[in-house]
This record gives C-alpha cells, structure tokens and sequence, in this order.
C-alpha cells in the first residue's frame, strides 16, 4: 500500500510538469490551463509534505534529547551532586544559542550526558 502511494506521488511528480511540457505543442488551451495547474498544485503539494516531515524529524531529535536530559538529570539529582551537576547544567546553558536554527541540541545534550557519565562511572 506504502510503496504504491509512493509510486503514484513519484508518477505524479514527474508526469505532471513532462504532460504539461508536451501540451504546449497543441491547439487544447484548457488542457494546457488545467495541466498547467495540476503541476504546479503538485509541487506546493510535494514542498508541503517535504516540509511537514522536516519537522517532525526535527521534533523526534528534540524528543529524544530532552528525555536523555530529564534522565541523566534525575540520575544526578538522586546520587545526590545536585551541586556538581548544577555546574555542568550551566556548562551546557552557556553552549546552547536557542534559534530557529539550532539543530545541535540533541548533540549537546548527548555530549552533556556523555561527559557526566564519564565523570561518574561508577554509580550508573
């Protein structure tokens, strides 16, 4: 069902701008009008579904370094060095520019608990 959606979109895609193309060597101005449309339509569709998926790829990274975060917090926090991991809370504040393009967060979060880890080893 996946794959033939797929290819579907892909024929679509493709097929529309090509039929479009093709029409304009022929006297049928409402299908060249309505082929015209249907290629442009498909490409807002296309850009449309490129960037929803964009988004959630970037909220899943978000996801996943804000829990690693919550757990090596709690981790922390109950080893009792509230202190010490205070310390290295602001290390990773200081390194971290919110914007509409930070797309490292989920690195520095991974090198954060990385580092704290290394720091106590033992107590995992």
């Amino acid at each position: 069902m996946k794959s033939t959606l797929m290819l579907v979109i892909f024929i679509l895609a493709v097929g529309l701008p090509v039929a479009w193309l093709l029409s304009e060597f022929q006297p049928r101005r409402w299908l060249r009008i309505l082929l015209g449309l249907a290629a442009l339509l498909m490409t807002v569709y296309l850009s449309h579904a490129f960037s929803i998926f964009d988004r959630l790829n970037y909220n899943t990274m978000y996801s996943e370094a804000s829990a690693k975060l919550i757990d090596t917090t709690i981790v922390e926090i109950e080893a009792g060095r509230s202190n010490e991991f205070l310390s290295e809370l602001r290390i990773l504040r200081s390194k971290f520019r919110p914007s509409f393009k930070s797309v490292d967060y989920n690195e520095l979060v991974n090198q954060f608990a990385i580092e704290v880890k290394e720091k106590h080893p033992a107590d995992e």
